[in-house]
């Protein structure tokens, strides 16, 4: 027997709960509420990183990732979904990054000039 392929039920009903509370205040704007319908849960960031690039570009188009980045990116992004990092690079004040509009500007315009379809921002 096998459970349920997006993660146990009563676990994505308490997280979708969660995101209620968390993210809307429990105040559903326009009645919108998460879904524990659309709430998968995986066995790690990995495996759910490389779904997700796997699932929404093609190999050889490009995910837009804030940098610097955390460096498993490159295997979870590249090795199966063969997708291309393209660096929004981060603008650091105080021990802390930023990531701008200017610098996700950038990106997108480094990607078109590389000719690489820039198809997910993480």
């Amino acid at each position: 027997f096998y459970g349920d392929m997006k993660g146990a039920p009563r676990v994505r009903e308490k997280v979708a709960d969660f995101f209620d509370w968390a993210l809307l205040n429990d105040e559903a704007p326009h009645g919108y509420s998460f879904n524990p319908d659309n709430v998968i849960i995986g066995p790690g960031c990995t495996s759910l990183l490389d779904t997700l690039a796997w699932n929404l570009a093609d190999a050889g188009e490009g995910i837009i990732v804030p940098a610097p980045y955390y460096p498993a990116f490159d295997n979870d992004f590249c090795v199966r979904a063969e997708l291309k990092i393209i660096p929004a690079e981060q603008e650091q004040a105080d021990g802390s990054f930023a990531l701008t509009e200017a610098a996700l500007e950038a990106a997108a315009e480094s990607a078109k000039a590389q000719g690489i379809t820039a198809r997910i921002l993480v």
